[in-house]
């Protein structure tokens, strides 16, 4: 199957002749060089004739074969960015690619699709989830609930004191008081702290923002959360309770929602708020795209409709940095050194925000057809991102391929056509299975949307 790379009498050589049309592949061989950034499997780049007819399979075999392993690896393979899900004559077909050139294939660690593990049903849309460490699974509802879900399907608790549709959640780590917060269409944020009976009570609200918060985030030294609004705003907070924080309270007569507060009980104490800390004020219409940088809890990026990608520094409230794209910001993640972002003409932007360059984008991702609601990074792994959109489907990337590996349909229907503003209205039934909101935490991944359904998929572990 594999030959060396000595040339053989009557061969062509790597290139084609001056003016002579490219010879296509039709079931002979092609000279390939194999590269990866796998250290552990590294092969001398050397180059080698192949059968054209190989697919996935047999090239890993082929390259299996060459590191002399013991215990078989499985490898996928991408030629120009792309995963190879054909044979190689097919694959170069496509792309017009010659067999007179040598093809530099890259090949990575395999990694197999998410698998279905439970269904979860709401009573109206879900619009976020969350996992915590402990693997508990938290969403809102656009039924103005929150709920604490188990892996079992079990539904451990609902927290009812939003006046409206739940936008965004969160799990809260700290010795605070506080386990949850949610935000709301009603302006507000609430802090939830868990008594000893497992159930949940207000232990705040968190008042300021003059429309509905759209996303909150909490910073990595648990000392403080950021929240965005379709007022445009981003606030950051205290994530200490009322008595803890005295300097940042609100009073307001006209609103009597009771919080847990045990020096402020009765009358007075239901109309205590928090405050926030600080106001970023920057962007022009909603926030939607929240996200604090997970090594500096200083630093706070966000993503608006008015295009901009926003960089802040929160102890001196200060932009520092803002970047722009062509469209409206819906999603937004950070892993290490990159942000993903997902936008409304249906791409996914990956950033470094270490560059200083306003417009430049490190690479765009097509694959979806309509408006990608959220992307969360698979860990620390910088390669691995997963995003859900309003085409009723998720897809799994690796950075290093231009396509998606895998695409996962949110709902139990049949997959959805492209939607077009032009002919179609988006209230239209073909297009009531959005996906809303994901979530993933180690192996485990949850997604809800318009179906009224929260989805538990398990996750590959990550790999190089």
């Amino acid at each position: 199957m594999v030959n060396n790379n000595t040339k053989r009498s009557g061969e062509s050589s790597s290139q084609g002749a001056p003016g002579t049309a490219a010879k296509k592949p039709s079931g002979g061989q092609v000279q390939v060089k194999f590269i990866t950034s796998l250290d552990n499997y590294r092969l001398p780049e050397t180059i080698i004739y192949l059968p054209t007819h190989l697919r996935r399979y047999g090239l890993s075999e082929v390259v299996n074969h060459l590191l002399a392993l013991e215990k078989p690896v499985p490898f996928d393979f991408l030629i120009q960015g792309e995963f190879i899900k054909s044979s190689l004559a097919h694959f170069m077909n496509q792309r017009d690619l010659s067999t007179e050139s040598v093809i530099e294939v890259e090949y990575i660690e395999s990694t197999l699709p998410p698998t279905p593990l439970a269904s979860y049903k709401h009573d109206d849309w879900v619009s976020s989830v969350k996992i915590s460490d402990d693997k508990l699974i938290l969403t809102g509802s656009y039924d103005h609930h929150v709920r604490v879900w188990d892996q079992a399907s079990q539904c451990l608790a609902t927290l009812s004191h939003h006046k409206g549709a739940v936008h965004a959640v969160n799990w809260v780590s700290s010795d605070s008081g506080v386990r949850i917060l949610s935000a709301s269409q009603d302006q507000s944020i609430i802090g939830w702290q868990q008594d000893n009976d497992g159930s949940y009570e207000p232990l705040y609200v968190a008042k300021g923002h003059t429309k509905p918060v759209l996303a909150v985030q909490v910073a990595p030294s648990l000392s403080q959360f950021a929240s965005s609004s379709a007022d445009g705003m981003v606030k950051v907070w205290s994530i200490a309770s009322i008595e803890e924080d005295p300097d940042n309270v609100l009073f307001d007569p006209l609103e009597t929602m009771r919080i847990s507060n045990k020096k402020h009980k009765g009358n007075d104490a239901q109309k205590l708020y928090k405050g926030a800390l600080l106001t970023l004020d920057g962007h022009f219409g909603p926030v939607h795209g929240l996200a604090y940088d997970s090594l500096d809890s200083t630093r706070l990026f966000s993503g608006g409709h008015d295009h901009a990608l926003r960089v802040w520094d929160v102890t001196t409230a200060t932009n520092i940095l803002t970047k722009t794209c062509e469209k409206p910001f819906l999603a937004l993640s950070q892993s290490t050194n990159l942000l993903a972002s997902g936008h409304t003409d249906s791409l996914i932007r990956i950033w470094d925000p270490r560059t200083s360059e306003s417009s430049v984008v490190k690479l765009s991702l097509a694959g979806h057809s309509n408006w990608v609601s959220s992307v969360e990074w698979q860990g620390t792994n910088q390669h691995r991102l997963i995003s859900a959109s309003y085409d009723g489907t998720l897809r799994v990337w690796d950075l290093r391929s231009k396509t998606s590996q895998f695409t996962l349909l949110h709902s139990d229907s049949v997959e959805l056509p492209k939607y077009d503003p032009r002919t179609v209205s988006a209230d239209h039934p073909t297009f009531q299975n959005k996906v809303l909101a994901l979530g993933i935490n180690g192996q485990l991944m949850a997604s809800g949307g318009q179906d009224c359904h929260l989805k538990l998929h398990k996750v590959p572990a990550e790999s190089s």
